[in-house]
């Protein structure tokens, strides 16, 4: 009996020193949509006809073992809505909206095609009234068919 505790006291302490070895580390993972599942979900009363996103989130690595991985309320999303104009002049009508078109929200490797250039407003009542998290949210639109977002669910 005693050298069974003295082994697994031995096969205990050699486990603790190798995983104090090999360091945990996180990575952030990015996957890429084209669809309006999540802008469905997080997004309301707005007329999407397709949306371009990432969600990004942290992975837990134990040496080259992969240990944690993405929780309910873990990811941040960044990209783009599409609007037809019609929608986008109705919102412009319906807000109150801000011209700031500086420090814009980094939309990763979604659309190439959006033109940097030009006006991005924002307006705290559309953000109340659409967006469903309310909270760590940076929210632009380009006042005809475009909203460009990125925020974080944690």
């Amino acid at each position: 009996m005693k050298k069974k505790i003295i082994w697994t006291t031995v096969v205990v302490v050699f486990l603790l020193l190798f995983s104090g070895c090999i360091k945990t580390h996180t990575v952030m993972k990015t996957e890429y949509f084209k669809n309006t599942a999540m802008t469905d979900k997080y997004f309301d009363n707005l007329n999407i006809t397709t949306a371009e996103y990432e969600m990004i989130y942290p992975s837990e690595y134990w040496g080259k073992i992969e240990i944690g991985s993405p929780g309910p309320a873990d990811p941040r999303y960044r990209g783009v809505i599409y609007i037809p104009e019609s929608e986008g002049k109705r919102i412009m009508e319906d807000y109150q909206w801000k011209k700031n078109s500086y420090n814009l929200p980094d939309i990763g490797n979604t659309d190439s095609n959006i033109v940097w250039g030009g006006d991005w407003y924002v307006s705290e009542q559309f953000n109340s009234d659409v967006f469903k998290l309310g909270h760590d949210e940076d929210i632009r639109f380009d006042g005809k068919d475009k909203i460009i977002f990125s925020f974080g669910t944690t």
